[in-house]
């Protein structure tokens, strides 16, 4: 209902269609799949209150949702124009969460999609507007390039561009060039170098950014000389943005500039009222561009951009920078021990027990204590997840977690305390013998820690495990199940039967764990005959594609080579 209400809201468009139905759909391809007055999901998604913390389907309803406008309102007229619809769906989702979860998540939401667009940098520079552009350029990417839209055009004004762009093409084809027009005719503004940079071509800014400080006429200023790195050719040129500057002083002040970056180097003067170095500059504070950076700071600026920047991101990138920073192991530690007071961002958190993690000291354990105590269920999951062997210090704020709200939590801490302390595993059995999880999760991992010993194997614990991997089950239990299996080396005939038919399901999610798993065991001698007696006796059962996906595997089968 409330995502209705948002989008609606946001939009300016009444939901275009007479009704809206949901239907769960077992061992669907994808989490969900938009259709006019419809969505298709996956069961999988389909939980109680606990599961709920571990993975909730609101992020997917409202993507799907949002294509009831994007999508079957108006309709791409081609794959090359499909950022209009999958671009928009994945941005009014993250919009929302800036109303239901707040600034911070917003920002983190931002930073998440903008670390998926580079990733896919690192392949090929395709363009948005592209027949091959690829998942995460039409999803991520363009939703971040909407983001900037708002940011560089104004919210309100790009909010009434898009309910133009809805009303003016209802119920029918659009392509890139409709969009276009509707800023112009909205607006009265010609947004070509912004259409050519960030849809047409490819590539993103790399910004080397470096400060000094200088007088001009008895006055301080803060000099920032910008130079753009990225490869400039046929595909990608020299970005054109404009970018927010800021000096930030001890004393709490700051000055600000809106400049214009453009071209290979540039150069911005930050006037200084305080007429007292700052403490930290900040380059696109937020981080609303799409960007690779390079700017160098000291030891002591990060510090004081950790503790004063405004918005969380910024502070979140001061601390990253100070990860492996082990020449000043202590003062970080208070600093850490601070973020975890004081940070309300589960993202800092994470960082800060990671790092923690990841440091020599006794005095850390102060830190991860608080993160397995943390509020937040992701804090929680991250801080046990770093400890496959618990400490004896740590030991009984683990076993605490074996009660824990989450069932992801309560998993991942029975797994570790299982390899941690063996002697006490039947203890921690009887504790969580009733527990079953999202997708069984707390069930398999309870199974592998009995079954961790050969002597433990053959019975009805083993069947039991086994069977959590049939079509019986909704995939991602299944998944789970071959995951254990591999993990405790376990193989037998109705192993083998269960993974050669989850092999032979177009849902590549579980064919691919199936496969995997079975890969793992037929390099075995003892295993790998099994398999292709299997296989074997499967084939003529099978029809089509399914049956030359076996007869292709057991071709390339060590046992049969």
């Amino acid at each position: 209902t409330e995502a209705m209400d948002f989008l609606e809201s946001e939009l300016g468009v009444p939901y275009p269609w007479e009704s809206y139905s949901q239907v769960p759909v077992a061992d669907f391809t994808f989490g969900a799949m938009e259709n006019t007055t419809a969505t298709i999901f996956g069961d999988f998604y389909m939980t109680n209150p606990r599961g709920w913390l571990d993975r909730s389907y609101v992020n997917v309803n409202i993507h799907e949702l949002t294509h009831q406008w994007f999508g079957d309102y108006v309709t791409a007229r081609s794959s090359k124009h499909a950022w209009l619809q999958e671009s928009f769906a994945t941005f009014y989702p993250h919009l929302m969460l800036r109303s239901t979860d707040g600034e911070d998540a917003y920002q983190w939401s931002r930073r998440s999609m903008h670390r998926q667009a580079l990733s896919a940098a690192e392949k090929d520079r395709l363009p948005i507007v592209h027949p091959s552009s690829g998942t995460a350029r039409i999803y991520p990417k363009g939703a971040s390039v909407i983001d900037m839209m708002r940011y560089t055009f104004g919210e309100r004004d790009v909010q009434r561009v898009f309910t133009h762009f809805l009303k003016r093409h209802a119920y029918g084809s659009v392509e890139t060039s409709d969009l276009y027009r509707s800023f112009q005719d909205t607006l009265g503004v010609t947004p070509d170098w912004f259409f050519d940079q960030w849809l047409y071509r490819g590539g993103e800014p790399h910004y080397k950014v470096k400060t000094l400080n200088a007088e001009s006429d008895g006055k301080g200023v803060t000099i920032v000389n910008v130079e753009q790195l990225q490869p400039v050719d046929d595909l990608t040129g020299y970005f054109r943005m404009p970018v927010v500057l800021e000096a930030h002083y001890a004393n709490g002040k700051r000055d600000s500039v809106l400049a214009w970056i453009d071209g290979q180097r540039s150069t911005v003067i930050i006037p200084n009222s305080q007429g007292k170095p700052p403490a930290f500059v900040l380059f696109d504070p937020g981080s609303y561009i799409l960007k690779r950076i390079d700017f160098e700071k000291t030891w002591d600026q990060r510090k004081a951009q950790l503790e004063a920047a405004p918005y969380m991101i910024d502070r979140f990138d001061a601390l990253e920078s100070m990860r492996g920073d082990t020449a000043h192991d202590l003062e970080r530690l208070g600093l850490l021990n601070d973020v975890m007071s004081k940070e309300r961002s589960s993202a800092m958190r994470i960082e800060a027990v990671q790092q923690a993690g990841a440091m020599r000291m006794a005095k850390r354990d102060e830190i991860l204590a608080k993160g397995l105590k943390d509020r937040s269920t992701e804090v929680r999951l991250a801080t046990v997840s770093m400890m496959p062997r618990v400490r004896a210090s740590m030991r009984s704020e683990v076993e605490a977690l074996l009660a824990d709200s989450s069932y992801a939590v309560v998993a991942t801490a029975l797994t570790s305390l299982a390899n941690s302390y063996p002697d006490s595993w039947s203890a921690y059995m009887t504790q969580t013998s009733t527990e079953r999880g999202s997708h069984e999760r707390i069930r398999i991992a309870w199974l592998e820690a009995a079954l961790a010993e050969p002597s433990a194997r053959g019975g009805a614990m083993e069947q039991e495990l086994v069977d959590l991997g049939s079509s019986a089950w909704e995939f991602r239990t299944r998944v789970n199940a071959f995951e254990a299996w591999r993990r405790l080396n376990l193989l037998t005939a109705e192993s083998v039967r269960n993974a050669l038919d989850a092999l032979v399901n177009p849902n590549e999610r579980l064919a691919d764990p199936a496969k995997a798993y079975l890969d793992a065991m037929r390099v075995q001698t003892v295993f790998g005959s099994e398999i292709l007696r299997q296989a074997q006796i499967l084939e003529p059962t099978l029809k089509g594609w399914r049956r030359e996906r076996v007869m292709q595997y057991t071709r390339s089968s060590p046992s049969n080579r």
